[in-house]
Protein backbone atom coordinates (compact mmCIF):
# COMPACT_ATOMS: atom_id res chain seq x y z
CA UNK A 1 0.00 0.00 0.00
CA UNK A 2 2.78 2.49 0.87
CA UNK A 3 4.60 1.51 -2.32
CA UNK A 4 1.48 2.26 -4.37
CA UNK A 5 1.05 5.65 -2.69
CA UNK A 6 4.69 6.52 -3.34
CA UNK A 7 4.34 5.41 -6.96
CA UNK A 8 1.31 7.64 -7.47
CA UNK A 9 3.00 10.60 -5.76
CA UNK A 10 6.26 9.91 -7.64
CA UNK A 11 8.18 12.46 -5.57
CA UNK A 12 11.46 11.86 -7.43
CA UNK A 13 9.73 11.73 -10.85
CA UNK A 14 11.12 8.24 -11.50
CA UNK A 15 7.88 6.68 -12.74
CA UNK A 16 7.40 9.72 -14.95
CA UNK A 17 10.70 9.01 -16.76
CA UNK A 18 9.90 5.33 -17.29
CA UNK A 19 11.19 3.52 -14.21
CA UNK A 20 9.23 0.43 -13.12
CA UNK A 21 6.12 0.93 -11.01
CA UNK A 22 7.84 -0.78 -8.06
CA UNK A 23 10.72 1.73 -8.08
CA UNK A 24 9.86 2.96 -4.56
CA UNK A 25 9.70 -0.50 -2.96
CA UNK A 26 12.73 -0.01 -0.69
CA UNK A 27 11.59 3.44 0.42
CA UNK A 28 8.13 2.01 1.19
CA UNK A 29 9.72 -0.73 3.30
CA UNK A 30 11.77 1.83 5.25
CA UNK A 31 8.71 4.01 5.85
CA UNK A 32 6.73 0.95 6.98
CA UNK A 33 9.54 0.04 9.37
CA UNK A 34 9.49 3.59 10.71
CA UNK A 35 5.75 3.34 11.34
CA UNK A 36 6.08 -0.10 12.91
CA UNK A 37 8.92 1.00 15.21
CA UNK A 38 7.32 4.37 16.00
CA UNK A 39 7.68 5.79 19.46
CA UNK A 40 5.97 8.69 21.16
CA UNK A 41 6.42 11.86 19.18
CA UNK A 42 6.72 10.07 15.82
CA UNK A 43 5.81 12.31 12.91
CA UNK A 44 5.13 10.45 9.66
CA UNK A 45 5.97 13.24 7.24
CA UNK A 46 9.38 13.66 8.91
CA UNK A 47 10.00 9.93 8.56
CA UNK A 48 9.22 10.15 4.85
CA UNK A 49 11.53 13.12 4.45
CA UNK A 50 14.37 11.28 6.25
CA UNK A 51 13.92 8.14 4.12
CA UNK A 52 14.16 10.09 0.87
CA UNK A 53 17.12 12.10 2.14
CA UNK A 54 18.89 8.85 3.01
CA UNK A 55 18.03 7.08 -0.24
CA UNK A 56 18.41 9.92 -2.75
CA UNK A 57 20.52 12.46 -0.85
CA UNK A 58 17.77 14.95 -1.55
CA UNK A 59 15.39 16.57 0.89
CA UNK A 60 11.77 16.49 -0.26
CA UNK A 61 9.73 19.58 0.41
CA UNK A 62 7.67 19.50 3.59
CA UNK A 63 4.36 19.88 1.73
CA UNK A 64 5.16 16.88 -0.51
CA UNK A 65 5.98 14.74 2.55
CA UNK A 66 2.84 15.90 4.33
CA UNK A 67 0.68 15.01 1.33
CA UNK A 68 2.19 11.51 1.14
CA UNK A 69 1.83 11.11 4.92
CA UNK A 70 -1.85 12.09 4.74
CA UNK A 71 -2.49 9.50 2.02
CA UNK A 72 -0.77 6.81 4.07
CA UNK A 73 -2.61 7.79 7.26
CA UNK A 74 -5.96 7.67 5.42
CA UNK A 75 -5.26 4.12 4.25
CA UNK A 76 -4.19 2.78 7.65
CA UNK A 77 -6.81 4.59 9.73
Amino acid sequence: MIEIILGKADPMHLIEIGCPSNEYRLEAELIYKGIKDAEKGFILWECIQKVFLKMFDEKLEKNVCKSIAADIANKIA
